[in-house]
């Protein structure tokens, strides 16, 4: 059902959830802050076809009643009944609510037909948007042209589905992505491809596939469990540290750096130990909105075994290190764990700019790595060493063109330009 779908979903959005059934010509809608739970809405109705969202938030209002407002699906009304969208991603230079943003935008086409305003958006907007639109019973879905977020389709004997992951759709019900440029419709006639933009590229986010999808997902062609284990194996490749198995324990930090930590450590014939664990109900701290509650929670977040770690000297591996509180955090508990070395591995680049497409860097100055040196960040951090892999390391597994703005400092020119 759907509200099971959406807490699959759950690591994409914590700040708030909405749902909205249609059956009958009547279309019934849910919208709380915090994490997806059970509404009258879903026990009560028949599910004839509806959307769901589970918000990270972006962009929009500071205020209780604002943020209930901006929950998606967002609705409004148009020639032909009303309008609901859900909307995955970030449109650049756009002041306030950038979903509102793409509602209005078709809600001010007047006289002209969804489906024809739906690919004046492709050919506009270049970016970033996974989209689902539900009207009069039908559902419309897209990608932006550049394919930065991830939009899936499955389909089963039950029915027709589309999440942001393949891990959101019911068992074996996966079919493929939508394809970046795509527009598809979906209504009792069954999948019909209505649009498929001429210039598109393979530009899936890197951040997405290091740290956003659920381990567990496809996306693009790209298993990601698998990439995360290569990407350890590339790091461990560049190691001239020298480790030995008598003395050195390599640790994946929870989640989403277990996998790239077992890789690591086979390549070096390294034990594993998973002596950290996530404690029951922890989040992802990385998409809280302000550094007060990021680091609040960031001390809560991991149990460690401590007779386990008491006089080891220890390799962590994790995604990545954006603004750094999960890593100090980290140290400073190891070290009273009483271990002995702590070395630090990361399977990405340092982040090193914002996000302009749809992750919450908004500002340089909070980045651990703005205007420092690898060596300095060590030294912050209070390790005895720490080191990257780079784009130009992954060995090509990465799509050519994945959008990596935090990464690299560079973003396509055709978002540089447009306006909104």
């Amino acid at each position: 059902d759907l509200i099971n779908c959406l807490k699959k979903l759950q690591h994409r959005g914590r700040d708030g959830f909405g749902l909205i059934k249609y059956s009958n010509r009547t279309y019934r809608e849910y919208r709380s802050e915090g994490q997806v739970e059970m509404t009258d809405v879903n026990q009560k109705h028949d599910l004839k076809v509806g959307i769901g969202h589970t918000r990270y938030k972006t962009s929009g209002s500071e205020t209780i009643e604002g943020r209930l407002n901006e929950l998606q699906p967002l609705k409004d009304k148009i020639e032909g009944g009303h309008i609901y969208i859900a909307h995955n991603g970030n449109i650049p230079k756009v002041n306030g609510h950038d979903t509102s943003y793409l509602l209005n935008y078709i809600t001010n086409k007047k006289g002209y037909c969804l489906e024809d305003i739906l690919i004046d958006i492709m050919n506009m907007i270049p970016g970033s948007y996974s989209l689902i639109i539900l009207h009069r019973g039908t559902l419309y879905a897209m990608r932006d042209r550049y394919g930065v977020r991830p939009l899936c389709l499955g389909e089963n004997e039950k029915g027709i589905y589309l999440s942001s992951e393949s891990v959101g759709l019911p068992e074996n019900s996966y079919k493929r992505d939508i394809k970046p440029g795509e527009i598809i419709k979906i209504n009792s006639a069954g999948i019909q491809n209505i649009y498929k933009h001429r210039i598109t590229y393979n530009g899936l986010c890197l951040f997405e596939i290091i740290y956003f999808l659920n381990e567990e997902s496809w996306c693009d062609g790209i298993n990601i469990k698998r990439t995360r284990a290569y990407l350890g194996e590339k790091l461990a490749e560049k190691e001239n540290y020298k480790f030995n198995e008598e003395e050195n324990v390599v640790i994946g930090i929870p989640n989403s750096g277990i996998t790239s930590g077992r890789g690591y450590a086979n390549k070096l014939g390294l034990p594993y130990m998973q002596y950290i664990s996530k404690n029951k109900d922890a989040g992802r701290t990385f998409i809280l909105m302000d550094n007060e509650s990021r680091v609040k929670a960031c001390k809560k977040k991991f149990a460690y075994n401590v007779d386990g770690l008491r006089g080891k000297k220890v390799i962590l591996v994790d995604d990545s290190i954006v603004r750094g509180n999960v890593m100090k955090s980290l140290v400073d508990n190891l070290k009273d764990c009483g271990v002995l070395e702590i070395h630090v591995r990361i399977p990405s680049p340092p982040v090193i700019d914002i996000c302009e497409l749809g992750i919450a860097i908004h500002k340089k100055e909070e980045l651990i790595m703005n205007k420092k040196t690898v060596e300095e960040v060590k030294k912050e951090l209070g390790v005895d060493s720490l080191k990257y892999l780079y784009i130009n390391e992954m060995g090509g597994i990465i799509p050519e063109n994945s959008y990596s703005q935090c990464f690299t400092g560079k973003i396509a020119d055709e978002f540089k330009n447009w306006k909104p």
